[in-house]
């Protein structure tokens, strides 16, 4: 399934791929037109009503989202949206079609992201706003928190390799060590195997980054075993295998 859109919260940025801008920008802007009267929400709804626009950045963002009421009412538009797809799947949801529960999961977690960051920024400038809050099934609350730890985890990775930052490898061993323990706590996540390839391969390299290569090849072989057949697993191996030769010397 394609991506609709997708967020980088270490820049701040909301971006839209594959021509369905279309999806979130129109949820938003019928959103804010539920909102109270006032020039801020007419802004709001205005800019997500222009197709012209690509997405948005926090760091510098557009005149209509730059001010405080700007900033309220894009935050409560969010939350309406996040508090929208928190309902159970239905095959007759209007807003958007088609709908089902990958979609729901990734939707709430970049939702959920977004809105944290959009706290901070409005905390950054003397405005308080509610947390979000919803009232998720625990399986659902399990597979939304798992994706955005998925998330954060190449979030760092494009970052580093951006501009490699002091601290990367650590916080990206804690996430990846949280993901598994999420991925592994019961029920269990609906597509557990895939979460943990990604999240042992994750962190094998962050072993390796911080120079610790026989967890390394513990975690590249844990990462093998949740891969199929075939050569991206044999490459798994292969790394296992390197890791273990390069912490030899100092088991020696």
């Amino acid at each position: 399934m394609s991506e609709h859109f997708y967020f980088r919260a270490m820049r701040r940025a909301v971006h839209f791929s594959n021509g369905e801008y279309v999806d979130l920008a129109a949820a938003f802007a019928a959103l804010a037109q539920g909102e109270p009267a006032s020039a801020a929400r007419d802004a709001v709804a205005a800019y997500f009503s222009d197709e012209r626009h690509p997405g948005f950045d926090l760091e510098t963002p557009p005149e209509a989202l730059a001010s405080p009421d700007g900033l309220r009412v894009l935050v409560a538009v969010v939350t309406a949206l996040a508090v929208e797809l928190a309902l159970p799947v239905d095959a007759s949801r209007a807003r958007f079609d088609p709908w089902d529960e990958e979609r729901q999961v990734r939707w709430l977690a970049r939702l959920s992201q977004m809105h944290e960051v959009l706290l901070a920024t409005a905390a950054a400038r003397g405005i308080v706003l509610d947390a979000l809050s919803l009232d998720l099934p625990s399986a659902l609350a399990q597979e939304v928190h798992a994706c955005r730890l998925g998330m954060t985890l190449d979030d760092l990775e494009r970052s580093y390799r951006r501009a490699p930052w002091d601290g990367m490898w650590l916080q990206a061993h804690r996430v990846a060590t949280e993901l598994i323990a999420v991925a592994l706590a019961p029920p269990g996540l609906a597509r557990q195997r895939e979460v943990l390839l990604h999240a042992y391969q994750r962190l094998a390299e962050s072993c390796e980054g911080l120079g610790d290569d026989a967890t390394a090849s513990v975690a590249w072989s844990a990462a093998a075993a949740h891969a199929p057949e075939g050569p991206y697993r044999t490459s798994l191996i292969d790394c296992a295998d390197e890791a273990a030769q390069a912490a030899a010397p100092a088991n020696s």
